[in-house]
């Protein structure tokens, strides 16, 4: 990682090739391209010798160890070994893995920010609704996000009641 610009980091510890083509790979794959932003993905099974080239080519990567056969495990180890040289986090999905990962992610680096995509959708949006033990997580996990977004203005209004 570049030590003169912004390091953004992917973490999908469950990425293959079929994410570079979507959000997983296509936010850190512009912000490298289109901007000066050190940025990569860090996951495990990503091949890339069968991948797009083109996205390759504008896109680095870490290439984890699956720890355990656990992708919440093999997430944390990367944090342990890297936190301190990623300015922003980008991680995915409101659960524990999230919240257990911006807490290790912060104490080791407390100036480092954490960007959180929902990819949220009405379902998941009931469950919070119906599951006061699930809606409390929710609170907590975004409670200490830096950044958070949704898909759609619906799933927003629905949120942030």
């Amino acid at each position: 990682m570049r030590k003169d610009t912004i390091s953004f980091v992917t973490l999908y510890p469950r990425g293959t090739n079929v994410e570079l083509a979507k959000d997983v790979g296509q936010i850190p794959y512009a912000l490298g391209k289109y901007k000066d932003i050190d940025s990569s993905l860090a996951c495990c099974f990503v091949e890339q010798d069968g991948a797009n080239k083109s996205v390759l080519e504008g896109l680095s990567f870490h290439k984890l160890k699956t720890v355990l056969k656990s992708p919440s495990i093999s997430g944390l180890v990367f944090l342990l070994k890297n936190s301190k040289s990623i300015d922003w986090l980008n991680i995915y999905h409101c659960g524990r893995r999230a919240y257990y990962w911006t807490k290790v992610y912060k104490f080791l680096n407390p100036q480092g920010k954490v960007y959180l995509k929902l990819d949220l959708d009405f379902m998941s949006c009931d469950m919070f609704d119906s599951n006061e033990k699930e809606r409390k997580l929710f609170k907590k996990v975004t409670g200490a996000i830096d950044l958070v977004s949704v898909e759609s203005q619906a799933v927003l209004d629905r949120i942030q009641k």
